[in-house]
Protein backbone atom coordinates (compact mmCIF):
# COMPACT_ATOMS: atom_id res chain seq x y z
CA UNK A 1 0.00 0.00 0.00
CA UNK A 2 2.84 1.88 0.74
CA UNK A 3 3.24 2.55 -3.44
CA UNK A 4 -0.42 3.75 -3.74
CA UNK A 5 0.10 5.91 -0.69
CA UNK A 6 3.32 7.52 -2.31
CA UNK A 7 1.32 8.60 -5.55
CA UNK A 8 -0.71 10.74 -3.56
CA UNK A 9 2.08 12.69 -2.15
CA UNK A 10 2.32 15.41 -5.40
CA UNK A 11 -0.91 16.07 -4.42
CA UNK A 12 -1.50 15.95 -0.66
CA UNK A 13 0.70 16.21 2.58
CA UNK A 14 -1.24 14.46 5.43
CA UNK A 15 -0.07 13.97 9.00
CA UNK A 16 1.08 10.36 9.14
CA UNK A 17 -2.43 10.19 11.40
CA UNK A 18 -4.56 10.91 8.35
CA UNK A 19 -2.35 8.41 6.40
CA UNK A 20 -2.86 5.77 9.23
CA UNK A 21 -6.74 6.20 8.69
CA UNK A 22 -6.45 6.40 4.71
CA UNK A 23 -4.38 3.51 5.16
CA UNK A 24 -7.42 1.57 7.15
CA UNK A 25 -9.94 2.22 3.88
CA UNK A 26 -7.70 0.66 1.47
CA UNK A 27 -7.86 -2.97 1.26
CA UNK A 28 -5.13 -5.25 -0.62
CA UNK A 29 -6.61 -8.28 -2.31
CA UNK A 30 -5.07 -11.02 -4.71
CA UNK A 31 -6.73 -12.41 -7.53
CA UNK A 32 -6.15 -15.56 -9.53
CA UNK A 33 -6.22 -15.56 -13.52
CA UNK A 34 -9.88 -15.77 -14.27
CA UNK A 35 -11.43 -14.17 -11.55
CA UNK A 36 -14.21 -11.95 -12.24
CA UNK A 37 -14.47 -8.79 -10.32
CA UNK A 38 -17.55 -7.36 -12.05
CA UNK A 39 -20.55 -8.78 -13.97
CA UNK A 40 -23.21 -7.10 -15.40
CA UNK A 41 -26.16 -6.01 -13.50
CA UNK A 42 -23.02 -5.14 -10.90
CA UNK A 43 -22.75 -1.61 -9.60
CA UNK A 44 -18.75 -0.54 -9.74
CA UNK A 45 -18.30 0.94 -6.65
CA UNK A 46 -14.59 0.11 -6.62
CA UNK A 47 -11.29 1.78 -7.51
CA UNK A 48 -8.88 -0.39 -8.01
CA UNK A 49 -4.85 0.35 -8.18
CA UNK A 50 -3.12 -2.67 -9.95
CA UNK A 51 0.30 -3.41 -7.97
CA UNK A 52 0.43 -6.50 -10.09
CA UNK A 53 -1.19 -7.86 -12.82
CA UNK A 54 -3.68 -7.23 -15.54
CA UNK A 55 -7.06 -6.58 -15.86
CA UNK A 56 -9.42 -6.93 -19.05
CA UNK A 57 -12.85 -4.94 -18.87
CA UNK A 58 -15.31 -6.13 -21.37
CA UNK A 59 -19.07 -6.34 -22.71
CA UNK A 60 -20.61 -9.12 -24.82
CA UNK A 61 -22.44 -8.47 -27.88
CA UNK A 62 -26.02 -9.45 -27.65
CA UNK A 63 -26.57 -9.60 -31.36
CA UNK A 64 -23.20 -12.26 -31.91
CA UNK A 65 -22.41 -12.77 -28.54
CA UNK A 66 -18.88 -11.86 -29.18
CA UNK A 67 -16.74 -10.45 -26.53
CA UNK A 68 -15.64 -6.94 -26.78
CA UNK A 69 -12.95 -5.66 -25.10
CA UNK A 70 -13.06 -1.68 -24.02
CA UNK A 71 -10.13 -1.70 -21.45
CA UNK A 72 -6.82 -4.11 -20.59
CA UNK A 73 -4.57 -2.04 -17.60
CA UNK A 74 -1.56 -2.98 -16.20
CA UNK A 75 0.75 -2.54 -13.28
CA UNK A 76 1.00 0.99 -11.42
CA UNK A 77 -2.57 2.44 -13.10
CA UNK A 78 -5.69 3.16 -11.27
CA UNK A 79 -8.60 1.43 -12.90
CA UNK A 80 -12.60 1.59 -13.04
CA UNK A 81 -15.23 0.34 -14.81
CA UNK A 82 -16.25 4.31 -16.01
CA UNK A 83 -19.53 4.58 -16.86
CA UNK A 84 -21.14 2.10 -13.74
CA UNK A 85 -18.84 3.95 -11.60
CA UNK A 86 -19.58 7.48 -12.48
CA UNK A 87 -23.06 7.01 -12.97
CA UNK A 88 -23.66 4.49 -9.95
CA UNK A 89 -26.06 2.56 -11.96
CA UNK A 90 -25.84 -1.09 -12.95
CA UNK A 91 -22.73 -2.15 -15.41
CA UNK A 92 -23.15 -4.20 -18.33
CA UNK A 93 -19.33 -4.91 -18.42
CA UNK A 94 -17.18 -7.82 -17.28
CA UNK A 95 -14.30 -7.13 -14.95
CA UNK A 96 -11.81 -10.12 -15.68
CA UNK A 97 -7.91 -11.16 -14.35
CA UNK A 98 -5.97 -11.66 -17.08
CA UNK A 99 -3.25 -12.49 -14.84
CA UNK A 100 -2.60 -13.38 -11.29
CA UNK A 101 -3.07 -9.91 -9.92
CA UNK A 102 -2.39 -8.11 -6.65
CA UNK A 103 -4.60 -5.25 -6.41
CA UNK A 104 -5.37 -1.78 -3.63
CA UNK A 105 -8.87 -1.40 -3.75
CA UNK A 106 -10.96 1.62 -2.45
CA UNK A 107 -14.83 2.12 -2.05
CA UNK A 108 -16.51 5.01 -3.62
CA UNK A 109 -17.51 5.99 -0.59
CA UNK A 110 -14.25 6.22 1.01
CA UNK A 111 -13.20 7.92 -1.62
CA UNK A 112 -15.68 10.63 -1.48
CA UNK A 113 -15.52 11.23 2.52
CA UNK A 114 -11.81 11.86 2.02
CA UNK A 115 -11.67 14.08 -0.27
CA UNK A 116 -13.91 15.91 1.62
CA UNK A 117 -11.60 16.01 4.69
CA UNK A 118 -8.04 16.36 2.76
CA UNK A 119 -6.82 19.01 0.87
CA UNK A 120 -5.35 18.32 -2.26
CA UNK A 121 -6.82 14.34 -2.37
CA UNK A 122 -9.55 15.98 -4.89
CA UNK A 123 -7.28 17.18 -7.52
CA UNK A 124 -5.60 13.41 -7.07
CA UNK A 125 -8.94 11.90 -8.24
CA UNK A 126 -9.70 14.17 -10.55
CA UNK A 127 -5.97 13.30 -12.12
CA UNK A 128 -6.91 9.79 -11.86
CA UNK A 129 -10.42 9.93 -13.63
CA UNK A 130 -8.93 12.27 -16.25
CA UNK A 131 -6.23 9.17 -16.68
CA UNK A 132 -9.19 7.08 -17.18
CA UNK A 133 -10.78 9.10 -19.97
CA UNK A 134 -7.58 9.71 -21.69
CA UNK A 135 -6.74 6.07 -22.17
CA UNK A 136 -10.77 5.77 -23.61
CA UNK A 137 -9.76 8.63 -26.46
CA UNK A 138 -7.23 7.31 -27.03
CA UNK A 139 -8.66 3.49 -27.76
CA UNK A 140 -11.29 5.78 -29.70
CA UNK A 141 -8.72 6.99 -31.82
CA UNK A 142 -7.43 3.52 -32.40
CA UNK A 143 -10.44 2.32 -33.78
CA UNK A 144 -10.92 5.28 -36.03
CA UNK A 145 -7.81 4.08 -38.03
CA UNK A 146 -8.89 1.96 -40.85
CA UNK A 147 -6.49 -0.49 -41.56
CA UNK A 148 -5.92 -3.26 -39.26
CA UNK A 149 -2.15 -2.68 -39.55
CA UNK A 150 -1.94 0.41 -38.53
CA UNK A 151 -4.10 -0.15 -35.33
CA UNK A 152 -2.06 -3.48 -34.44
CA UNK A 153 1.08 -0.80 -35.08
CA UNK A 154 -0.36 2.22 -32.66
CA UNK A 155 -1.56 -0.33 -29.86
CA UNK A 156 2.09 -1.84 -29.22
CA UNK A 157 3.73 1.58 -29.19
CA UNK A 158 0.89 2.33 -26.72
CA UNK A 159 1.03 -0.94 -24.92
CA UNK A 160 4.52 -2.59 -25.15
CA UNK A 161 4.47 -4.21 -21.79
CA UNK A 162 1.01 -6.32 -23.23
CA UNK A 163 2.88 -7.94 -26.19
CA UNK A 164 3.78 -11.33 -24.85
CA UNK A 165 1.41 -11.33 -21.88
CA UNK A 166 -2.12 -11.88 -23.13
CA UNK A 167 -4.08 -13.66 -25.40
CA UNK A 168 -4.30 -12.49 -29.01
CA UNK A 169 -7.55 -13.04 -28.63
CA UNK A 170 -8.04 -10.26 -26.45
CA UNK A 171 -5.89 -8.19 -28.49
CA UNK A 172 -8.13 -8.67 -31.41
CA UNK A 173 -11.23 -8.02 -29.39
CA UNK A 174 -9.59 -4.49 -28.44
CA UNK A 175 -8.60 -3.56 -31.79
CA UNK A 176 -12.19 -4.66 -33.31
CA UNK A 177 -10.62 -7.19 -35.50
CA UNK A 178 -10.87 -10.45 -35.97
CA UNK A 179 -8.33 -12.72 -34.62
CA UNK A 180 -7.93 -14.22 -37.76
CA UNK A 181 -7.23 -10.72 -39.28
CA UNK A 182 -5.17 -10.24 -36.48
CA UNK A 183 -2.83 -13.51 -37.40
CA UNK A 184 -2.77 -12.75 -40.89
CA UNK A 185 -1.40 -8.93 -40.16
CA UNK A 186 1.71 -10.74 -37.82
CA UNK A 187 2.21 -13.28 -40.59
CA UNK A 188 2.72 -10.25 -43.06
CA UNK A 189 5.29 -8.30 -41.13
CA UNK A 190 6.85 -11.68 -40.71
CA UNK A 191 6.85 -11.97 -44.36
CA UNK A 192 8.48 -8.44 -45.10
CA UNK A 193 11.13 -8.84 -41.55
Amino acid sequence: MNSLLTLLEPYVQPEPEILHQISTVLRKAIYSKGSILLQPGDIADKIYFVKAGVLREFFIREQTGEELTTQIVTENTFFYSTLSFLSVAPSNRIVEVLEDCVLITLKKDDLEYWCSKIPGLEHFTRNMLEQALIRAEKRTELLRLRKPEERLEVFERLHPELRNRIPLGYIASFLNITPQTLSKVRRGRGARG
